[in-house]
């Protein structure tokens, strides 16, 4: 699943069910959610779920924010403009960018376009809003 290793794979369903999988559940890509539960549903979470994010993936959160859709590649030209990648380097390091959204879409805070492209869910944007407000 997802080319990943089954370690990480592993800690990321773990983490997943710590922070509050029946919450964002309730939250999936395709539901109508408004701003306001998606907002109530990041307070009950906030604490623990910011604490698992890297700086990394709040760039990456931030880009998509800006964005209306974005795949990995272009999330890491963003991150990472002056860096000029070839070959096997290139799809190395964008493997670890499809990583990073993966793991952000398994915390319901970013969906996938037919496998290929990346935005920000509700809880997402609610989730970015509340980390801005607290000058993190």
């Amino acid at each position: 699943m997802f080319g990943l290793p089954e370690q990480i794979l592993s800690a990321i369903i773990g983490a997943l069910a710590t922070f509050g999988a029946e919450v964002f559940s309730k939250y999936a890509p395709g539901k109508s959610e408004t701003k306001k539960e998606a907002d109530k549903a990041v307070d009950e979470v906030y604490a623990n779920l910011v604490t698992q994010i890297t700086k990394g993936n709040i760039k990456a959160l931030k880009i998509l924010d800006k964005e209306e859709s974005q795949s990995p590649e272009q999330v890491r030209e963003k991150m990472y403009p002056s860096i000029f990648l070839v070959g096997k380097q290139e799809k190395e390091f964008d493997g670890e960018f499809r990583y990073r959204l993966e793991y952000l879409r398994v915390l319901g805070l970013t969906y996938t376009h037919s496998g290929t492209e990346y935005s920000l869910t509700a809880l997402g944007k609610s989730f970015l809003n509340r980390y801005k407000r607290e000058g993190l």
